[in-house]
Formats: structure tokens, sequence, C-alpha cells
């Protein structure tokens, strides 16, 4: 064999060694792609797209008369809901729902880092006494939360969720509270995580919510995690 055809050899040599590289990468890329995009899967929840995760910087202020802002929900699962304390029918099924979600999640072992918080968008009419013995009539560890108007306002626009007032037909004086039916949840960074839609069961909310914490607490990893 001449240097010529030495030549060639080798650059045939080299050449599928660049082309089995470039395959190796491709490999690679495609499933850091393919495990960045995965979610976990999930019976019920609704998860958030990532630019919809961010919550603003709030000011609202709990039962006890203490501060409720961005850092309660810190390092915490948060479950939230919001309502009104004289909301004839959804408020009380859902409180309760969550309160036997509760009562779930503890007999497994899953609630000490998580709260329930109720907010009401109805802070004309709801006191912060009369709050909280709202919230504690269906669970004693609940947080029962109001604002003022513009930040109620502000707050449920940044999480997705609806309400209005509705003037009674026969009494002027009185209104009804249309409102998001959903539980939000919101993740140990602040973030808005996802959402449970109506009806809800405790069984599936429970089983869903123990899939997002081991998918978050990284038992599903990546394949390249750690590189």
């Amino acid at each position: 064999m001449d240097k010529t055809e030495k030549l060639a050899a080798y650059t045939r040599v080299a050449q599928i060694i660049m082309f089995a590289g470039l395959a190796l990468i491709c490999l690679a890329l495609f499933w850091v792609v393919k495990e960045n995009l995965r979610q976990p899967d999930l019976d019920i929840a609704v998860l958030h797209p990532e630019s919809m995760h961010f919550i603003p910087e709030f000011q609202m202020t709990d039962y006890d008369h203490k501060p409720f802002d961005k850092n309660r929900l810190n390092g915490k699962w948060t479950f939230l809901f919001i309502g009104y304390t004289l909301c004839p029918d959804i408020c009380p099924t859902t409180l309760h729902t969550m309160h036997e979600l509760n009562v779930a999640l503890k007999k497994n072992g899953k609630n000490d880092d998580i709260q329930f918080v109720f907010i009401s968008v109805d802070p004309e009419r709801d006191s912060l006494e009369r709050i909280k013995s709202y919230v504690q009539y269906f669970d004693p560890s609940f947080v029962g939360v109001t604002s003022s108007v513009e930040q109620l306002r502000a707050f449920a626009d940044a999480i997705g969720a609806n309400y209005y007032q509705v003037p009674h037909p026969d009494e002027p004086r009185f209104y009804y509270v249309i409102h998001s039916a959903e539980i939000f949840l919101i993740n140990p960074k602040g973030e808005l995580y996802a959402l449970f839609p109506p009806p809800h069961q405790v069984e599936r909310i429970a089983a869903d919510f123990s899939v997002i914490t081991r998918f978050n607490n990284g038992e599903s990893q990546s394949f390249f995690a750690g590189l």
C-alpha cells in the first residue's frame, strides 16, 4: 500500500470516528432534551408552564394579625384556595376536602413541609376574626388570610384565579362572590406549580402530590444528572 492509499485509509478511519462522535453527541443532546422536558405522570393535577411559575411580591395579613407575604410560601408546599366565608357551597366543600387531604397526608407522613392556606377575597365582610373562626372550624392548622382589594386582585391575577361580585336578586345590600374552584399548589420556592381542578377527590390529589414530591426530590433523575 503506497502513501496515497494509506492516507486515504487514515482519512476514512478519521471520518468514521468523527461521525461516530457526532452521533454520540446527538444522542446525548437528545437525552438531555428529553429528560428536561419530561414531567411527572399525573392523574388530575394540571402543571403550570415555567413561564407562569413566578409569583410577584404581595402583602397580606393572617388571622393572627401577622404579615403573610411571599416569605411565608418558602420552604413548604402550599395548597391554596381562594373564597369567602359567606360562600354557600364551594368553599365549605373544598375546605372539608382539604382537611381530609391533610389527614391523609399526615397518615402517610408527608405533611411536615405542607401548609393549607385560605385567602378571603371578600375583605369588606370578612374580618380576620371571622376568617379565623371559619377556617379553624374545618382544621385548626389551616392559615386564613386577606388583604386590600388591590393586593387580592393582583395576587389572584398572578396565579390565574378569577373572582367577581354578583348582586343578590332580592337583597341589594347583599352580594355573592363568584370565584375559582381550583386548589392551587405552590412549591417550596414560592412558585406556582400546579392546580387541582374540581371535583376534588382526596385520594387522587394525594396520589398526584406524592408523584410530584418524588419527582421534585430527584427520585426521577436525569440521565446526565451530576455530570
